[in-house]
């Protein structure tokens, strides 16, 4: 989808949290907005103005729980704030919209949930014109025309949890993340070689042995890995043939 233009990573943030505490990330940056503004009492023309310090950008709490049965439980609160375009009289004192989710769920180690519904309408006019025509009174109507432009913006949330029970485990953990970005990577780079268009003809590229290692220095070639996609359609995973 994001190579199609359908969707944009906002972020990719990782925490390492322990059992039954909270622990957070800010990823934005903080906006100062004017509260107040009002008349010095000297006297003099003095305006003093009082501002606010406002987190924009994506807020997200967890606290995990764990189970005997190799199972997670996540307390989750996720926020994004961001400025709406144009807004206020100023630019002291924008329009801020929130988007929140708080809930809990239980997963097994190494299983993904997904939180939806963080949906962002916005709608816009627009008005193009000829150059000088347009602005000619009443006349200038005739060359102008008016759209009207409405979006629907839908953010997604995809949280991993890991059990890491040692330094051997984030290791382990670290490394498997690190290969699994490589190949998928690797893979990328492959199926957009993969075909050529010229003069609406395809032409199939020469053959390329591009091979990977495993954790045992076991050569696999990149014809052996296949793209397996979920029954819903969501998650997609590298497999070997």
């Amino acid at each position: 989808m994001q190579e199609n233009g359908a969707a944009h990573i906002l972020s990719e943030p990782s925490v390492l949290c322990m059992n039954n505490k909270e622990a957070s990330i800010y990823v934005g940056q903080t906006q100062s907005i004017l509260t107040q503004a009002q008349q010095s009492t000297t006297g003099q023309a003095n305006i003093i103005n009082n501002y606010s310090r406002e987190d924009i950008g994506i807020t997200l709490k967890i606290k995990p729980r764990l189970s005997n049965q190799n199972k997670v439980a996540l307390d989750v609160e996720t926020q994004i704030e961001d400025i709406l375009p144009g807004s206020g009289s100023s630019a002291d004192r924008p329009t801020t919209t929130k988007r929140k989710i708080v809930t809990t769920a239980v997963v097994n180690n190494g299983e993904t949930i997904v939180l939806g519904g963080l949906i962002k309408n916005s709608g816009g006019k627009s008005i193009t014109k000829v150059p000088i025509l347009g602005d000619i009174p009443i006349l200038g109507e005739l060359f102008k025309s008016r759209g009207t432009a409405d979006s629907n913006v839908n953010v997604i949330v995809y949280l991993t949890p890991y059990v890491v029970k040692n330094n051997n485990d984030m290791k382990r953990l670290k490394s498997a993340l690190s290969e699994l970005e490589d190949i998928q990577t690797r893979y990328n780079d492959y199926v957009s070689k993969g075909l050529k268009k010229t003069n609406k003809s395809t032409i199939m590229p020469q053959e390329q042995n591009i091979t990977l290692s495993d954790n045992d220095n076991h050569n696999i070639n990149i014809d052996e890995l296949e793209i397996v996609t979920s029954a819903d359609g969501k998650e997609k995973t590298l497999k070997l043939k």
